[in-house]
C-alpha cells in the first residue's frame, strides 16, 4: 500500500503537468489549415483586390482577388464589382494570407444580413 501513495497523489496531477505543453501548440499546429478571416469595414475595392480595415483596431489588410475567389453580398451570391466601401465584409484568406479564397459582404440594408431593424 506504500508503494501506490506516490502514485495516488501524482495521478491526479498529470492534466495540470501536459496542460502547459498543449497550451504552448501555436493555433496553426492545433487547426492546420484553418485560417481566420478578416472582418471590419471595406475601405477600397477594385476588381483586383479588396482593403478591409478592422473596426475595433483600426488596422488595415489588403487581399488580391482572384478569379476563383467568392463573393456573396447579403448571403447572395454575388460579384467583386457589387462591392462598394463603407460596406462590411468578411475575407477568409489564402494559405498566405495575400489573397482572398472567400468575401462575404452586406450592405447594412435592413433585412439584408445587417443588425439593423426598420423602423
Amino acid at each position: 500500500m506504500k508503494h501506490l501513495l506516490p502514485f495516488a497523489i501524482l495521478f491526479p496531477l498529470t492534466p495540470l503537468i501536459a496542460l502547459p505543453l498543449h497550451a504552448a501548440e501555436p493555433a496553426e499546429a492545433a487547426h492546420p489549415g484553418k485560417h481566420e478571416h478578416f472582418h471590419g469595414k471595406v475601405s477600397a475595392v477594385n476588381a483586383t483586390s479588396i482593403t478591409i480595415t478592422h473596426h475595433k483596431t483600426g488596422e488595415s489588410k489588403t487581399f488580391s482577388v482572384e478569379p476563383a475567389t467568392t463573393v456573396t453580398l447579403n448571403k447572395e451570391p454575388s460579384s467583386i464589382d457589387k462591392l462598394s466601401a463603407g460596406m462590411h465584409a468578411g475575407v477568409q484568406p489564402s494559405a498566405d494570407g495575400k489573397s482572398a479564397v472567400a468575401i462575404h459582404a452586406h450592405s447594412g440594408k435592413p433585412g439584408h444580413g445587417s443588425k439593423l431593424k426598420k423602423v
